[in-house]
């Protein structure tokens, strides 16, 4: 049963898609980027940025009565001391901020630019189409703010007939996650197993739990944990596109933001406490 709502659930994100843009230009190119993306951007050393979430592309009319590509963004993201030696410094983290954006798509159909008008970190980038349309590569723009990323098509709300998101990621998950920014905190990667699960607490209220099995390596000089097997917790968005993710891992605890994507079959995730930490799970 559970395997056929996420075949369904792909097979609906799959007929949502726009045509490949790369196969030739629609009648409106902006409509190639139409739709919800959820995206995974990560800085080149030494400029120490990541962020990860999910944007809306849409069209819309300016004042002049153009039609122009339009951005709605909710992301959470991590911010290093710039150019920081390989100790010392501060991490920001941003938490789900929400914010708007626009979007042009090239003459040929193959890509376009995004600019992301985030109040903790306006960015801009160039994106090419590939899979079919269904992710995007993309670049920063920027001087001095090095950064690349990818983007995969997102959710569009709740498969029918789940009535509680916390479902969604039950089961397994296989994942990889790996520090990125050299500053305060130390270097950190991890890969590993969850089998998630939903329940009820001595309250009577519906939960979500991990059961975590992973290696992971911490710190500049190394501290291999090999094969730990430990707990924690998720937590769903109302609107099922994602949640958080809490480590209780006895070598290094962690919480991350999650937003699902490639119908349900995937989740793109970030830190929001600890070392700045970029993630990958797939079902």
């Amino acid at each position: 049963m559970k395997r056929s709502m996420f075949v369904l659930a792909t097979l609906m994100a799959t007929s949502l898609m726009a045509a490949d843009p790369s196969a030739g230009c629609l009648a409106n190119p902006l409509s190639g980027l139409a739709g919800n993306y959820v995206f995974q951007i990560e800085g080149v050393f030494p400029y120490q940025y990541g962020i990860t979430g999910v944007f809306n592309a849409s069209t819309g009319v300016d004042r002049g009565g153009n039609t122009v590509g339009v951005l709605k963004i909710t992301a959470s993201s991590v911010l290093g001391p710039e150019f920081a030696t390989t100790r010392g410094g501060d991490i920001s983290f941003t938490r789900l901020e929400t914010d708007a954006g626009k979007y042009t798509v090239n003459a040929g159909c193959t890509g376009g630019s995004l600019i992301f008008n985030l109040s903790s970190r306006p960015m801009q980038f160039d994106f090419w189409f590939f899979d079919g349309g269904r992710q995007i590569y993309l670049v920063s723009t920027l001087n001095g703010r090095q950064a690349t990323g990818r983007a995969s098509v997102g959710t569009t709300g709740c498969p029918a007939g789940v009535t509680n998101p916390l479902t969604l990621l039950n089961g397994n998950s296989t994942f990889s996650a790996h520090g990125f920014i050299v500053g305060a905190n130390p270097n950190y990667a991890i890969a590993g197993v969850w089998n998630a699960f939903s329940g009820l607490d001595r309250g009577g209220n519906t939960v979500g739990g991990l059961n975590i099995t992973a290696t992971s390596n911490l710190g500049l000089e190394g501290s291999v944990t090999r094969l730990e097997a430990d707990a924690g917790r998720h937590q769903a968005n109302a609107d099922c596109s994602g949640g958080t993710l809490h480590f209780n891992l006895s070598s290094h605890p962690i919480q991350f933001d999650f937003w699902y994507a490639d119908g349900f079959q995937q989740l793109y995730f970030i830190s929001t406490n600890g070392p700045a930490v970029l993630g990958w799970a797939s079902r």
